[in-house]
């Protein structure tokens, strides 16, 4: 009975954590996916001289790169079957760019031009761990990441 007990005040305390630590790995692989396609994206964009657009469907929850060469029909597809869905507990809560209002709703584009820069902009998520951020860079290849827990502990 004793060794029952103990194990229901350790599973009543552990229980939340795990939860923490999936939330976590799900924004991570929202992360992850990014990080992979914004570079893509970039490459491509210099590789084919053809803008891409990263789009950020903010009250869809999903994610999807399009570029100027597509047609309407390609663009539609690349949103409908080829976007990345987030997980169930991963929210963007808003895009901003510098010098832009913060979005709330809608879509955001982030470009990739085809001379290798990208529009600045940082993409705010939230899970049940706490908030993390995302930041295009305009100039280097990769996308940094921050979440607040690591930011805490600086």
């Amino acid at each position: 009975m004793v060794v029952l007990a103990l194990m229901g005040v350790m599973l009543f305390w552990a229980i939340p954590r795990f939860h923490q630590v999936l939330a976590a790995e799900d924004t991570r692989k929202v992360a992850r996916w990014l990080m992979v396609h914004a570079a893509e994206a970039r490459w491509r964009a210099l590789d084919e001289q053809v803008r891409f657009i990263l789009h950020v469907g903010i009250d869809e929850n999903r994610l999807w790169i399009t570029n100027d060469a597509m047609s309407e029909e390609a663009a539609l597809a690349a949103k409908q079957k080829r976007a990345f869905v987030l997980h169930r507990g991963v929210h963007i809560r808003k895009v901003h760019a510098p010098g832009k209002p913060a979005m709330l709703s809608g879509t955001a584009a982030i470009a990739f031009y085809p001379d290798g820069h990208a529009d600045p902009v940082w993409i705010h998520l939230e899970d049940g761990a706490g908030p993390a951020t995302l930041f295009v860079e305009p100039f280097l290849p990769k996308i940094r990441y921050f979440n607040a827990k690591a930011e805490a502990s600086r």
